[in-house]
């Protein structure tokens, strides 16, 4: 409900269209689950180029899943030599519990033994947010295919690992419940 309110204030002031073509621009925030991106970049990983990046511009257009472009495109890509990956241009980030974005290179997730981690909470937004499409085109311009392979992690694995990856980080305590939901 905060999350509508604030977007329809911001969208006063901002002047938003009165359709959103994507869908919900942090929906990939709200229902995060490391299996989901794992499956997902396994898959666009199995595809040739040509193929994967079809894939991922039907997925920058569907209205309920567009989001999800964000931590793909943290995931399957990287920044070419001596050049900058930048995050999605979708807000300012709130991290999990007393971390910053000196923290988290890959925002909004980090991947942690093979597991992406969600590491943001929300954003604050005080104009038009970069929209899935626009983000992809700029890591497909600016970025290169990572030589990181994604491999399955089981539920119990992805638990353990999550539990390992919060002991390993003690600034992300506060978030234990948010952070290790995210493994179910």
């Amino acid at each position: 409900m905060k999350r509508a309110l604030a977007a329809l204030l911001l969208c006063g002031l901002a002047g938003c269209p009165k359709e959103d073509p994507v869908g919900d621009i942090w929906g990939f925030i709200s229902d995060f689950k490391a299996s989901h991106y794992l499956s997902e970049a396994i898959r666009l990983q199995k595809l040739d180029e040509t193929a994967r990046v079809a894939a991922l511009r039907e997925l920058s257009r569907n209205s309920k899943r567009a989001s999800d472009v964000y931590p793909l495109c943290r995931m399957l890509f990287e920044a070419k030599e001596g050049k900058e990956f930048r995050a999605p241009r979708i807000g300012a980030p709130g991290f999990v519990g007393t971390t910053n974005a000196a923290d988290w290179p890959l925002e909004p997730i980090t991947i942690h033994r093979g597991v992406p981690i969600l590491v943001v909470t929300g954003y604050a937004l005080f104009g038009l947010p970069e929209p899935p499409q626009g983000y992809l085109d700029y890591c497909l311009g600016a970025c290169r295919w990572t030589t990181e392979r994604f491999s399955p992690v089981d539920q119990d694995s992805r638990r353990r690992i999550l539990k390992e990856f919060i002991k390993s980080h003690p600034k992300t305590e506060g978030s234990f419940d948010w952070l290790t939901a995210q493994a179910d």
